[in-house]
């Protein structure tokens, strides 16, 4: 992780973990328990929220989608698929350990984008600036009320591919 957000969630990870450990070793042979961490992907469904929602916010004001120079393969997770998941983690024993949660393939955020915008009956208007310009507004982003940041663009223009392969 390289965000205070990532790291605050590994560091939680890292003390529950440490905390099974401990209980595991005081109950020795009689421990039932499983511990099992998820980690969803970028979570698409109802009511998302962060960098999906300004997404659908540009799809319905009809704005136009300004990263189009830039090409990535992201691993999303339904909520569906996230409910299967876990429900099908409930009901097995001795499960424990550490998931990526993440749908089969991967999707570009313009395709992402072309597909909000067919939901939401709209024509995808993808604008292709160039991506130092692009780059440039971010940067002037970090220091004003602009809604791209360079953490903002490295999120929506930067690849993030997840196994599934262990769930």
């Amino acid at each position: 992780p390289k965000t205070h957000y990532g790291k605050s969630k590994l560091s939680a990870e890292q003390s529950i973990q440490s905390a099974m450990d401990s209980y595991r070793n005081a109950m020795g042979d009689k421990c039932k328990k499983s511990l099992v961490i998820l980690r969803p992907a970028m979570v698409v469904g109802p009511g998302n929220k962060g960098n999906l929602d300004l997404m659908i916010r540009f799809v319905k004001t009809g704005l136009p989608w300004p990263l189009g120079a830039f090409r990535n393969e992201r691993s999303v997770a339904s909520l569906q698929n996230i409910a299967f998941v876990t429900e099908k983690l409930i009901q097995k024993e001795n499960v424990s350990g550490v998931y990526n949660l993440c749908d089969d393939g991967y999707v570009s955020t313009n395709e992402l984008y072309t597909l909000l915008c067919q939901g939401a009956g709209r024509r995808p208007l993808i604008w292709h600036f160039p991506r130092f310009l692009i780059r440039l507004i971010a940067c002037v982003g970090d220091y004003t009320f602009l809604p791209l940041n360079t953490n903002r663009l490295e999120k929506l223009s930067g690849s993030f591919r997840v196994s599934n392969e262990l769930i």
